[in-house]
């Protein structure tokens, strides 16, 4: 029974001694003899029992140890076949095995995830008695960060007494302080509580395993090392001393300088900065591990333990630096640059580092500046590819490892980049479980039970992929749920609930527009399949107020089963080993297999305590938080991606160390939120063993520095960016300067983005030049600014490959998807398939033609639309704003009564008719049927009876009369109008339809004057007609129905009619400035405050709207002068009739036009500029067209400095 402990700086051969001993022993006898164990960290018990049997025994050991037994001569070269005598374990699977081994345990061991849970309704359950965290559950991270805590306490023998001694110590506490110790207190004593004698948790397995040590036979002169640590807790410590005491031989390595052995061994002598003494700088280096050094052997001197002297491996040069003297010099020189010359005679000497005596290898050790993460990552990838395809092929995948301090901010970065040029890799980290379908599935579950059916729920749910619904199904059940906000049980259950259309007490006004409609009987099946799933588990929920874990858990296995969920992640996991995906095989399995053991804790855990859904939902929310995976690394030949603390990094030759910036290395650590520093150095002072704080973590920093730059034994290269992400500037990590003194040739190569997006040094296959090729013709600056010399070598390189590119169908989609716009028309037989006969179109189709090409083929054509959504937008006030003043003027017109001659009483009593009849056809909508809807009617009434009277008072101005009002045209109606014909200036027939708001008429002898009413809700838009805009085609609406007026009006007036205005009406007026809510407006609410018509009025015929003889019209923008003419032309509405008739010849004109260039097939993305218009801002095609403002080119219309310049122009096109 004794202990020897191994010392060593990085590099010396301590795992490699622990690893050759134990084959050594192998080599003698695999089967019997004293059990074999290698004790070292959880992540790397995989890698170390490969490593066992992986390598020969060898005669020849890289360090000096005289105590050690040479092979036997018929082991030496010989591989390790079999291993029964060896077992690598972790302090966790030690736990296990002798627990496994030992039996008679009884206690029920928690998991982390139920442990999260219990503390979660525990911080409900306390909430009245604690001060401090009250309210803290509300708080995202908190749960988690108190588990850390507890286990603190538990690893470091904390009691809740001590804890309550300390909170009581009013005079050195200050009151928050005293608050918050109470609080943990508290917390604490009821998860121990709760445990009681019946519960373990996670990290009192140690505990309980060293009761259990005597009843392991195998234990007893067994043979052990420990290797890898570089801190232990309480717990641990205590462990391995029953360890020592009942095994044969227990070696420990340690990563720590040779001099502290010295001094801690040898002369027994505190730290202390002499040049006979480590100097400052190691000790600071290495405080964390010689702490843990000086711990462990206080205790095993305490347990009485025989202590053998230690092996100091100090050689001159590292044997993992054999073949990089640079790296050699980095190990010895960056922490203690003046280490050389304090040691005295007789010391460990330094390496040798002469430039001139280095090997011929230029980049044996690289620092690299990029501009940015991502094209870090590209380097990092592309030096992968470089040493890996290098001539002399000395480097396969596996001996490469590309290690980050933080991997959470590069890990989506190096995958792409990775996947994107086949390199094969492993990225060891802990995968959060927080969003896997499975995961959804039991949040969504809890959700439905707890909302009754909501929405949101229920599309959670649809979203897993985890129903009994295909995807199809899946997705044409939520756009119905969407688009008819079917939401509640009530609703759910209801046979009828298909018969709710929305917008079913309106037809759309634009049958071109499109619109969702999926197939009912689809949608019914799977609202039955989705019933038949939830409501048992809804009616399991609701049955009573609160439930028992084991109830909760049966009833979600219940719905598991009913929706067939582990069939499905079944095949999930099939369909990704079928597309060689074996990562995400396993992930599936390991969820599935996860979830299982969440709902096994969820019922012990809870088994004597009742849950509401409301508490279930919130216990499962922080449970689940806590789920991670973690894959296996498979043994093939692939690059391992880790961070430096997770990743226990097998012996490799090269490494990529990416992200070496200021605050990433060292890394900016964070107090912890619940025990700060204060309360650590309070705690400490008390003599409590538990986490130092943060100012003392922060020396580990260079640790974790010192082993990444020291885990490569030939290549290191060193990368760090200029800016983050969001483009924030970035420093390098202030090692730089000292890693530039460590290595005195060492100088920091700065690659620009230019150079780095037009390099061709990662060019090493034809799938490398392609995408280069692709990115150079997509990113290269405009001809008078580029590099004329860079340019023509890749115009040349293009030229070269030009003819293989040609053939590779693949290549030329991916170079046609790069462009930035679409500049194609469609062809000839499109167009045919398309347009068979006469092209049948409408107003707005041709000004989103007028817009943008694309825009009109994607929304008219395509038929792309944004998915409907069961909400009350601005469309739908404006369409009940529609059908009210339809119903109201159509009763004027058909009872055949003046708009003039109603009085307020008889006007508001139409309305209130009116209003009650479209609230009845509202009914049946879901949206408007609920209380927000009913407020929308009601104020829609308020708002148009002001309306009214304000075009009460229009009409009694002149002699114009309501006539018709939805008048169609081209739509097949019986009371419509026939289409608009039009010839194009390409001598095509185009048919153009619509809907006219409103035609008032005013009766003359032999024909009628015809006045065009289209109605706009909002005031911002359309304030008047922009003749500018109408020249250019992207305004035509007003004058097209007046054009469609002139054209069929006849049929159904019986004489012909002579339109001379067209109107926007705005519905709704300015709102009143009060001081507060409850107040009243001062003005008459009889008042008008609405806005005036505003549109295009004839000159010669506006006597009959308005009989104002001179002056400003009060209800049109006019202004008459004395003479009888009209002023202010710019500022006004009025056209005189040679102006009127050639602003409709030219909205003629331009109609043909645009239908001309819709029927070439014209579908270029170009959209046009004029002025404040710009279609791009409102235009919900803009993630399909991929056309960036400010970078892609637009088509400027030419604008007008005025009205009567417009005006003039089209009189001058007419004649």
């Amino acid at each position: 029974m004794s202990v020897r402990f191994i010392v060593g700086r990085a590099g010396t051969g301590k795992t490699h001694h622990c690893l050759q001993e134990i084959r050594r022993h192998l080599a003698q006898d695999s089967v019997d003899g004293p059990r074999l164990i290698f004790l070292v960290p959880e992540q790397a018990s995989l890698q170390m029992e490969r490593a066992i049997v992986d390598a020969p025994c060898r005669e020849t050991i890289a360090i000096s140890d005289p105590s050690s037994e040479p092979c036997p001569p018929k082991a030496t070269g010989a591989m390790v076949h079999a291993a029964h005598r060896a077992e690598v374990l972790s302090f966790q699977r030690l736990a296990f095995r002798v627990l496994e081994f030992a039996g008679g345990y009884l206690r029920e061991a928690i998991s982390e995830s139920a442990r999260a849970m219990v503390l979660r309704r525990l911080m409900n359950q306390e909430a009245p008695r604690l001060k401090f965290y009250r309210r803290a559950d509300r708080m995202g991270g908190v749960v988690e960060q108190l588990a850390r805590n507890i286990v603190e306490f538990i690893q470091g023998s904390v009691t809740p007494d001590t804890l309550d001694e300390i909170a009581g110590d009013g005079q050195s506490l200050d009151p928050m302080q005293a608050a918050k110790f109470h609080d943990l207190s508290i917390l604490y004593r009821a998860y121990l509580e709760y445990l009681g004698s019946c519960r373990l948790d996670p990290t009192q397995y140690l505990q309980v395993a060293r009761e259990r040590f005597l009843r392991c036979d195998w234990l007893n002169g067994a043979l052990l090392w420990v290797d890898g640590f570089a801190s232990m807790s309480v717990e641990e410590t205590t462990t391995l001393v029953a360890l020592s005491r009942m095994c044969s031989r227990v070696e420990m390595t340690f990563l720590m300088d040779a001099a502290l052995a010295d001094e801690k061994v040898f002369r027994r002598e505190p730290f202390a900065a002499s040049r006979h003494h480590p100097t400052a700088s190691t000790q600071r280096l290495f405080a964390k591990t010689a702490q843990t050094f000086d711990d462990l052997r206080a205790c095993i001197a305490a347990a009485g333990i025989a202590e053998d002297p230690p092996l100091v491996l100090q050689d001159a040069a590292p044997p993992r630096f054999a073949r990089s003297p640079r790296i050699a010099g980095i190990e010895a020189h960056l922490f203690d640059p003046g280490a050389a010359d304090a040691r005295p005679e007789g010391d460990r000497p330094a390496p040798t580092f002469e430039p001139s005596r280095l090997p011929s290898e230029p980049n044996e050790v690289e620092l690299i500046a990029l501009p940015s993460c991502r094209l870090e990552v590209e380097y990092a990838v592309a030096k992968v590819c470089e040493w890996v395809r290098s001539s002399d092929r000395t480097l396969r995948y596996r001996d490469i490892a590309i290690i980050a301090r933080d991997l959470e901010p590069y890990h989506d970065l190096l995958s792409n980049a990775l996947i994107a040029r086949d390199v094969p890799f492993f990225i060891d980290r802990r995968r959060s479980l927080a969003h896997h379908p499975l995961v959804e599935l039991l949040r969504g579950l809890v959700a439905v039970a707890a909302d009754d059916y909501s929405l949101a729920s229920v599309r959670i749910l649809l979203k897993t992929g985890l129903l009994p619904l295909s995807d199809d199904e899946a997705d044409e059940l939520e756009n119905y749920l969407l688009a008819f906000g079917i939401s509640g049980a009530s609703t759910w259950r209801k046979k009828d609930w298909l018969q709710v259309r929305r917008g079913s007490w309106r037809a759309s006004r634009d049958a071109d527009e499109p619109s969702p409609a999926p197939a009912a009987e689809l949608v019914r099946k799977s609202r039955d399949a989705v019933v038949r799933v939830l409501d048992p588990w809804v009616c399991f929920a609701a049955a009573s107020a609160r439930h028992l874990g084991e109830p909760w858990r049966d009833a979600i296995r219940e719905s598991f089963d009913l929706a067939g969920v582990a069939g499905a992640v079944e095949r999930w996991a099939d369909q990704a080993e079928e597309l060689g995906d074996l990562d995400g095989a396993e992930e599936h399995r390991q969820a599935w297999r996860t979830i299982v053991e969440f709902l096994d804790d969820l019922g012990s855990a809870f088994a004597d305590a009742a849950l509401t859904v409301t508490e279930l939902s919130e216990v499962l929310d922080t449970g689940l938080a806590t789920l991670t995976l973690g894959l296996v690394p498979p043994m093939v030949d692939q690059v391992l991606v880790g961070s430096i603390e997770r990743s226990r990094h097998p012996d490799i030759k090269a490494a990529v160390l990416v992200g070496f910036n200021d605050g990433v290395f060292p890394m900016r650590l964070a107090e912890d939120p619940i025990l700060n520093d204060d309360d650590r150095e309070w705690l400490r002072v008390r003599g409590l063993r538990i986490a130092p704080p943060t100012r003392e973590r922060s020396l580990d920093e260079s640790l974790l520095v010192y082993i990444a730059l020291t885990r490569a034994s030939e290549r290191l290269a060193i990368t760090y960016s200029m800016s983050d992400t969001e483009g924030r500037e970035l420093g390098p990590s202030s090692y730089v300067e000292a890693l530039r003194q460590a290595c005195p040739d060492l100088t920091v190569g700065r690659i620009d983005e230019s150079s780095a997006s037009r390099s061709a040094g990662d060019v090493w296959v034809a799938k490398d030049l392609r995408r280069r090729l692709f990115s150079e013709f997509r990113d290269r600056p405009a001809l008078n600014v580029d590099d004329q010399s860079r340019r023509s070598l890749w115009n040349g390189v293009y030229e070269w490959v030009r003819g293989a590119l040609t053939r590779d169908v693949l290549g030329l989609r991916i170079a046609a998807s790069l462009r930035d716009r679409i500049e194609e028309t469609l062809s000839a037989m499109t167009i045919q398939e398309l347009h068979r006969g006469t092209l049948r179109t409408n107003v707005t189709q041709l000004e989103s033609f007028a817009c943008c090409p694309f825009q009109h083929f994607a929304r008219f054509v395509l038929r792309l639309a944004p998915r409907a959504e069961a909400v009350v937008e601005p469309l739908d006030v404006g369409q009940i704003h529609h059908a009210i003043l339809e119903d109201f003027t159509a009763g004027v017109a058909r009872d055949r009564i003046a708009f003039g001659d109603l009085d307020d009483a008889s006007l508001l009593a139409r309305l209130s008719v009116s209003c009650g009849r479209v609230a009845d056809m509202a009914s049946r909508d879901v949206v408007l049927s609920e209380a927000r809807g009913a407020y929308l009617l009601r104020r829609s009434g308020a708002t148009l009876g002001r309306l009214l009277r304000a075009q009460r008072n229009v009409a009694r101005a002149g002699r114009a009369k309501p006539w018709r009002t939805e008048l169609s045209f081209g739509m097949d109606e019986d009371d419509g109008m026939a289409p608009l014909d039009l010839l194009t200036p390409r001598g095509r027939n185009v048919l153009l339809r619509g809907y006219i708001d409103r035609v008032d008429l005013i009766e003359l002898a032999d024909r009628y004057l015809g006045v065009v009413v289209d109605y706009k809700r909002t005031r911002d838009r359309n304030r008047h007609v922009d003749l500018s805009e109408v020249y250019h085609g992207v305004t035509l609406q007003l004058p097209a129905y007046l054009l469609a007026l002139q054209a069929r009006g006849e049929t159904l007036a019986g004489r012909p009619i002579e339109p001379i205005a067209g109107l926007y009406v705005v519905t709704e007026g300015s709102y009143d400035l009060v001081a507060h809510p409850s107040a009243q407006p001062d003005r008459d609410p009889s008042a008008s405050t609405m806005p005036q018509p505003k549109g295009i009025l004839q000159a010669e015929q506006f006597g009959e709207l308005d009989e104002v003889p001179i002056g400003r019209s009060r209800h049109y923008r006019a202004f008459r002068k004395k003479d009888g003419t009209f002023g202010h032309l710019d500022a006004t509405d009025v056209a005189t009739a040679q102006e009127f008739a050639a602003t409709l010849a030219h909205t003629k004109r331009r109609l043909g036009e645009l239908a001309d260039g819709v029927i070439d097939g014209n579908v270029r993305v170009n959209p046009c500029r004029l002025e404040g218009l710009n279609p791009c801002t409102w235009c919900a095609m803009v993630d399909v067209c991929r056309f960036e403002i400010g970078v892609c080119g637009v088509r400027f219309l030419g604008g007008f400095s005025s009205r009567s310049e417009v005006l003039q122009k089209m009189v001058q096109e007419a004649s």
